[in-house]
């Protein structure tokens, strides 16, 4: 029989090294801690879960995204901006 692993801080993790992914142990996930405009250039779809803060997904063409707790999106394989209304942590998953 094996036992559970110890709980993990995902908030805690992400904010570990701000502004850059952090890969979430075991798994192909990362948390990401943004407090500024964080541009990005996404080469592959790139799936996103607010877990902390309020962010918006800047867009090209002048389309945007609101998220909160618990909000999600699938970008697609374009440039974007993550514009944290507040201090914000993500989840992320290249799709």
């Amino acid at each position: 029989m094996t036992s559970p692993e110890a709980p993990l801080n995902l908030i805690g993790l992400a904010r570990s090294e701000p502004g850059r992914p952090v890969t979430v142990p075991g798994t192909g996930l990362a948390v990401m801690a943004i407090e500024s405009s964080t541009p990005e250039n996404l080469n592959q779809p790139l799936w996103v879960v607010v877990v902390d803060g309020d962010l918006i997904v800047d867009l090209p063409h002048g389309d945007f995204r609101h998220l909160k707790v618990g909000d999600s999106i699938l970008l697609p394989a374009v440039s974007v901006s993550f514009e944290p209304v507040e201090p914000v942590v993500m989840l992320r998953q290249d799709a």
